[in-house]
């Protein structure tokens, strides 16, 4: 992987360690299903569930119409972003840095 690059998926997991946080402790609706990571682009696919954008993208590039989640075919593969979720997950962080530098 490229780690400190990209899409600032680095930082949102290196917070979370460095505040001690193991993603099993993570809400498991912040966790991707596909990487089992902290997400921090999700986004909401047909099928009903949230993924982090780049990694449902390229499940989808890799000529796959299923969900990843369920296997069941899925009718099209427009995504919307989640911003609840997005934001849910950056109040957390914000919350965990705020305890980890008062620590």
């Amino acid at each position: 992987g490229q780690r400190g690059q990209g899409g600032g998926g680095a930082s949102a997991a290196a917070a979370a360690a460095a505040a001690g946080i193991d993603v099993d402790d993570l809400p498991e609706e912040f966790v991707c299903p596909i990487t089992h990571q902290l997400m921090t682009d999700p986004v909401i696919a047909v099928d009903g569930h949230s993924y982090e954008r780049r990694e449902i993208v390229r499940h989808f590039d890799l000529g796959r119409r299923t969900s990843p989640l369920t296997g069941a075919e899925l009718p099209h593969t427009h995504l919307m972003p989640n911003h609840a979720l997005k934001s849910a997950i950056q109040d957390f962080l914000d919350e965990v840095r705020q305890f980890a530098t008062e620590a």
